[in-house]
């Protein structure tokens, strides 16, 4: 229900220029976009953020410090965690999520998943479908270098999602090297 008929913007990892912040946070206002920021990265102000969104286990326990001093709420897969991780964030958690890592499905249900990957980027595509977003934005998601594997990874995610029942556009706002289109906002 925090997403249904909305348009939401991930903001990825890579880093923004501030001139481009700036066409960013105005664009998300105009818009009125619900911002998921992946992982506990920071590359964008806290206050732009609605929500944070993390789902492998490892890299939770890794940015664990981080997720309980960011003050945005966040939406990871609880169930799956160890109930010291849960604890600590019990009051961090928004939603509880679940993950199922499958190679070659992307399936979305009402409080669950079953993913090709447990990369961030599936899981928040996944958490957008089944919340029945209208619109998909990126910001932030550059790209790896050409002989880089997660370049393939990554690719993988998309063209599953793009070709689920969903029928979600995704545009990104920012230059990318995935197969996404990318639109102009300066």
């Amino acid at each position: 229900s925090l997403l249904k008929n909305k348009e939401v913007l991930f903001i990825g990892p890579c880093p923004i220029s501030d001139k481009l912040k700036s066409k960013i946070y105005k664009f998300a206002k105009n818009k009125n976009l619900i911002v998921i920021a992946l992982n506990a990265h920071n590359s964008v102000k806290e206050e732009f953020i609605d929500y944070r969104i993390a789902c492998n286990p490892f890299r939770l326990i890794a940015d664990l410090e981080k997720h309980i001093n960011l003050e945005k709420p966040l939406i990871t897969p609880a169930s799956m965690l160890s109930e010291e991780i849960r604890s600590k964030l019990s009051k961090k958690i928004l939603l509880d999520f679940g993950l199922r890592v499958l190679k070659s499905q992307f399936q979305f249900f009402d409080s669950k998943a079953i993913l090709p990957s447990s990369k961030v980027i599936a899981y928040a595509l996944a958490v957008s479908a089944s919340g029945k977003v209208k619109k998909i934005y990126f910001a932030g998601f550059d790209g790896f270098s050409d002989n880089d594997i997660r370049t393939n990874e990554v690719e993988e995610i998309i063209d599953l999602f793009n070709k689920s029942e969903m029928n979600i556009e995704i545009i990104s706002l920012t230059k990318t090297k995935f197969n996404i289109p990318d639109i102009s906002i300066i």
